[in-house]
């Protein structure tokens, strides 16, 4: 009885963790819009009005970088610090935070917040949960610290004064590790494109962030690599491998036709990097051909990894499709990888997250291709971008109607989420199987 009048009866709001994971966010979106919302936020200071508060706040949230006003001239110091605050507690999540801080006041986790915490970093084991947790806030501020004052170096030379080459060093380390993709500069990172350190500082954060932590702190101990690490490293290493090769030869004669040869090659590099998750760019993606916009669309929707700051269906799930395929074409009974059986159950959550994906992406792409005027590929390169909340624009954000960007916002949240976990949520009870039904035959292909 005091359960239910708690609302923690099953299925309730609390008891769910893919809900209550969706709840935190949607708590931190509701105060960030709020709090842009505050004359001080602005520079005009009159400060921002509802949907471009929203349409921040939840992108900031989100951590993916799409914006309907410059970040840097529109938003002041105290809105742009608001900025960094969201894109931080979304990176890591409300329930890391709240996690670590309790940890650290020496309290235990209490069985929700765990069952969270197990949801928000696909963490299966609860005896490395609080190992994890403490991990994780300490290698983020350890990563972004040691990028921050790199950047901070590199960008005091460049003719900045210390304490703005602090500041932006600490704002785009922050939002590089955490896949964000803001920038106080309104080309992004354009004007950094033939910087080696500049870019390979950003591009190693990204990375970082989006590998996920159980690899890095798998990689840390110098033990045997599981095989969850294994498929992260090298689906990671084929598509940034891959993206690099196919951004060059796509662009060579177009976007990259005026650069010399090393920044071409740095140029695909970071586009491959921030395609998946952040949403830098040194190239204006205006100016990209159509069928490059088209293979960072699928670059996106891949994303990042589990357990980590970047968005997508994910590397993994990737990797476990293409596993099951190869199965299925040499006529195997189970999905193999690196001498270990994938359990049915992992295939079938690849194949949902997929679908339901898809399902999602297309559905909001068809939405803003029926509401929008503008060219089909920017709208549908829009899409992708916030479902991967990857923030890459061929620069129609800003001339979205109010519905269009209402309809962003939902794509925003809703992969930022992942598929899955909105499945999950919405789901009053779990599904516990039990019984085994008959064999059927059923044609296909």
């Amino acid at each position: 009885m005091m359960a239910r009048r708690r609302g923690l009866r099953p299925g309730g709001p609390i008891s769910n963790p893919a809900r209550l994971l969706a709840l935190s966010f949607l708590g931190v979106i509701i105060i960030g819009t709020a709090l842009l919302m505050l004359p001080p936020a602005t520079n005009d200071g009159t400060g921002a009005d509802l949907l471009t508060a929203l349409f921040t706040a939840t992108s900031a949230t989100c951590v993916t970088g799409l914006v309907v006003q410059d970040t840097g001239s529109y938003f002041s110091s105290f809105g742009q610090v608001v900025i960094l605050s969201l894109i931080q507690i979304g990176a890591l999540g409300i329930m890391t935070f709240s996690s670590f801080v309790a940890l650290a006041l020496g309290r235990r986790l209490g069985i929700r917040s765990r069952a969270a915490l197990q949801e928000v970093m696909d963490q299966p084991d609860p005896k490395s949960l609080v190992e994890l947790v403490e991990f994780v806030v300490k290698m983020t501020f350890l990563a972004e610290a040691l990028g921050a004052v790199l950047l901070a170096l590199r960008w005091h030379a460049w003719g900045y004064s210390w304490p703005r080459a602090a500041y932006l060093g600490i704002f785009h380390s922050v939002s590089a590790f955490c896949n964000a993709g803001f920038s106080t500069f309104s080309d992004s990172l354009e004007r950094f494109g033939g910087d080696a350190w500049t870019v390979g500082v950003m591009g190693i954060l990204i990375i970082l962030g989006g590998l996920g932590f159980p690899v890095v702190m798998e990689l840390k101990r110098k033990g045997p690599l599981s095989v969850h690490t294994k498929l992260v490293l090298i689906v990671t290493g084929v598509l940034l491998a891959s993206g690099t090769g196919w951004f060059l030869w796509l662009e060579w004669g177009n976007s990259l036709k005026d650069m010399p040869l090393g920044r071409k090659i740095l140029s695909a590099w970071f586009q491959s990097v921030t395609a998946r998750t952040a949403g830098f760019n040194t190239v204006d993606i205006g100016s990209l051909r159509g069928v490059t916009l088209f293979l960072l669309m699928v670059w996106m929707f891949v994303g990042a990894s589990p357990g980590g700051t970047g968005g997508g269906v994910k590397t993994t799930t990737l990797g476990i499709l293409i596993l099951s395929v190869r199965a299925a074409l040499r006529g195997r009974g189970e999905v193999e990888a690196f001498g270990r059986a994938i359990p049915p159950r992992l295939v079938y959550r690849a194949v949902a997250i997929v679908v339901v994906g898809l399902g999602v992406l297309v559905t909001f792409a068809a939405l803003l291709l029926a509401t929008q005027e503008g060219g089909q590929v920017g709208l549908m390169f829009e899409a992708a971008s916030a479902f991967g909340t990857v923030g890459l624009s061929t620069g129609v954000t800003p001339n979205l109607t109010p519905l269009g960007r209402v309809l962003v916002v939902v794509l925003m949240f809703a992969g930022r989420l992942g598929p899955l976990t909105i499945t999950l949520a919405i789901r009053e009870r779990p599904y516990e199987g039990g019984r085994r039904l008959p064999s059927a035959r059923v044609m296909t292909g």
